[in-house]
């Protein structure tokens, strides 16, 4: 039957035809809304199956593995079930009355395969509250407290990390916490005293039992969630500001899972110890929690450059490369610049050069290693040469650094190491003030001559004291400049060459030996301008060898005629008409790879205040800071007038500095000229204060 036979009933005797009764033709509207007009039984039975659903969500267990995102503390005690868990349940709760006896177990083969780790049910914490309730509110913001944390699973880490979790908490530079969250059935107290530590060794150092009940019993995946679950109760109460374990080999598989995966989760700085560097790693005991919270902020990477004759030097320096320590940081990357002469030995050694070193191929960074190769032949000046360094590089960001190695530098095991330690500890500690912004970067050998060709003499109470010292000339052989500081040599060069090129700079006398590269001289001119300054050690992280040094291909002078195409720039230093004469090095003799690195620094690797070290100027004399900065002030307008094109008036106007800009330093065309107008009205105020 028809549709609208069904829905009409019509009257044959009143004459009419089926076709009055045909429905009329409806909008789109209409056609949407009928549908929805159900009967009513099916009505109630829609309105049946959401109820169900309803009680089904809200009887079935919902304390999986996500409620650990978000943990509840309660301070009841727990109402046991007498039945066998019998579903894996995970949820972290803190209670504060433990269980005395094992753990109901489920008559089912399931469980028998487990042994003694079956237990897989609800995780408790019943020690957890006692002491994360005496963090005081203070504790508890990142943003004021000095919390670090030590978390371990078994007795062997325990004993390894427990040594340096004392000595930090000695230095009283962080509030020390130790979180114990493995299967061992020990009180806290046995565990100090199997370690041999007493309260005075240890006093300042707090200590978590963050272990569930039933630990001992606890499934692998219990496990993991009883971790995930009690460093999360740990961050939300004291905000650590980075975590620092063992090796994976020294703790139980399901703990080293757990916890590096919910650090990275709760975005906590992780620092791992290597196997077998304790002792080599005691150097994290006096770095402050702002430092260790930038464990992993900093990178480096190395810029070397080939000679043209002798590959031999450079091939020892990639060999000490490779045989450095990286372990537990972050590994640098290389760039090497190649001459346009390469010679085979070098080509085969490149070929079969792996970087970086002693890692499966798997996990090799196909990244790690860029090789230029020097395409024009002809002599460069000392402009193109250092062009030719300084575009080799340009920082992604501030924490992007580059270190310059020369050819004839042989490294100690250690350099990267005494690296990481210096830039934690001197540009991110808390403590980082005054100085920080006048240091150019880290040396890592110590020089072998001042300005000109005079032997370099380690200022008196320094070599007694074997302290580090700052030095106003920086070093052509190992030098780690920061990025900021990089950026700003950028724009330097940018502006240098282009006074020179306009006539608007003098030429002027060199004041470093025609033997050291072109890129130093125009760094030193900056490193004056600005007052900046190097860190040198007090022993060698790296030696020059003298066997296979070269002059560098810019200051080697020869009679012949200009090639095709080639432009022969004026020189901006005035130089020698003859090739100069190489002079040797002092070969420094590196520290014993075995020795700690704490061991071969001063005060046992306690590192001094940048203005409390000992200070040399550019001419080797010994001064006081403020001494150094004031001849920075009495440079820094006759180089505006005599380099950057500034008139005596302009010269000696303040002028505003500019980040990652070296503007202030010229007057010219290009350059947006900003005055200090605050400054000269303070100096007119007071003039005896400028």
């Amino acid at each position: 039957m028809l549709l609208h036979s069904r829905v009409y009933t019509k009257d044959e005797e009143l004459g009419k035809r089926d076709d009055d009764f045909k429905p009329r033709r409806q909008d789109s509207m209409t056609q949407q809304i009928n549908p929805l007009r159900w009967r009513r039984r099916r009505l109630f039975g829609i309105v049946g199956a959401f109820v169900l659903v309803y009680l089904f969500i809200k009887i079935i267990p919902t304390n999986f593995d996500p409620v650990l995102e978000r943990p509840v503390i309660r301070q009841q005690p727990p109402v046991l079930a007498k039945e066998p868990a019998t579903t894996a349940t995970h949820t972290s709760e803190v209670y504060n009355s433990t269980p005395t006896n094992a753990p109901p177990r489920a008559d089912s083969d399931e469980a028998k395969i487990l042994g003694n780790r079956y237990f897989d049910g609800m995780v408790k914490f019943y020690h957890l509250a006692e002491t994360l309730t005496t963090v005081t509110a203070s504790g508890k913001d990142p943003a004021t407290n000095r919390n670090v944390l030590f978390a371990a699973s078994s007795m062997k880490s325990l004993a390894n990390l427990l040594p340096m979790a004392c000595e930090m908490a000695a230095q009283e530079h962080n509030w020390v916490h130790v979180a114990l969250m493995g299967r061992v059935d020990l009180s806290i107290e046995e565990i100090k005293r199997i370690n041999s530590l007493d309260n005075d060794q240890c006093k300042a150092v707090l200590f978590h039992d963050a272990r569930p009940d039933f630990c001992e019993y606890s499934t692998d995946m219990r496990h993991e969630a009883a971790v995930s679950g009690g460093l999360t109760h740990i961050k939300s109460h004291m905000a650590p500001h980075a975590i620092i374990v063992d090796n994976e080999n020294a703790e139980d598989g399901t703990f080293a899972r757990a916890i590096k995966r919910r650090a990275k989760e709760l975005f906590i700085p992780f620092i791992e110890i290597p196997e077998g560097s304790y002792d080599s790693f005691k150097f994290i005991t006096k770095l402050d929690y702002a430092s260790l919270g930038h464990w992993h902020t900093p990178t480096i990477e190395i810029v070397m450059q080939t000679q043209q004759e002798s590959v031999g030097s450079f091939i020892r320096l990639l060999r000490t490369l490779g045989a450095a320590d990286y372990t537990g940081i972050r590994l640098p990357k290389l760039t090497i610049n190649l001459a346009t002469s390469i010679q085979p030995a070098l080509r085969t050694f490149l070929n079969n050069f792996k970087w970086p070193p002693r890692y499966e191929p798997a996990t090799r960074d196909v990244d790690s290693v860029t090789i230029r190769h020097q395409v024009q032949s002809q002599q460069p000046s000392s402009e193109q040469a250092a062009l030719r360094v300084v575009e080799s590089f340009y920082p992604a960001s501030p924490d992007h650094h580059v270190l310059l190695l020369s050819p004839q530098i042989e490294l100690s095991p250690q350099y990267m190491l005494y690296l990481h330690y210096t830039i934690l500890r001197y540009k991110y500690a808390v403590t980082r003030t005054r100085g920080i912004g006048e240091l150019l970067g880290i040396a890592l050998d110590i020089p072998s001559f001042q300005v000109g060709e005079k032997p370099f003499v380690v200022p008196q109470g320094v070599a007694e004291d074997e302290t580090l010292f700052l030095y106003g000339v920086p070093s052509s052989s190992s030098l780690l400049v920061f990025g900021d500081k990089w950026s700003v040599f950028h724009s330097y060069l940018t502006h240098r060459i282009t006074a020179t090129r306009t006539g608007k700079a003098t030429k002027q006398e060199k004041l470093l030996s025609e033997t050291e590269p072109a890129w130093t001289e125009y760094l030193l001119e900056l490193v004056r301008a600005r007052g900046w300054t190097v860190l040198y050690p007090s022993r060698s992280f790296a030696t020059v060898h003298n066997e296979l040094a070269q002059v560098p291909e810019e200051y080697i002078k020869e009679n012949r005629a200009p090639e095709i195409g080639e432009t022969n720039l004026e020189e901006p230093f005035l130089t020698e008409p003859n090739t100069p004469v190489l002079q040797d090095h002092k070969e420094n003799q590196l520290s014993n790879p075995t020795t700690p690195l704490h061991d071969t620094l001063p005060q046992n690797g306690r590192l001094e205040d940048l203005v409390n070290l000992p200070y040399v100027s550019h001419m080797g004399q010994r001064v006081r800071w403020d001494d150094a900065q004031d001849a920075k002030n009495e440079y820094l307008p006759d180089f505006r007038h005599t380099i950057g094109g500034c008139s005596q008036s302009e010269a000696a106007r303040p002028r505003i500095l500019q980040a990652d800009r070296a503007d202030d330093l010229f007057c010219m065309p290009s350059v947006e000229m900003i005055f200090d107008t605050a400054l000269e009205e303070q100096g007119r105020a007071h003039p005896l204060a400028t």
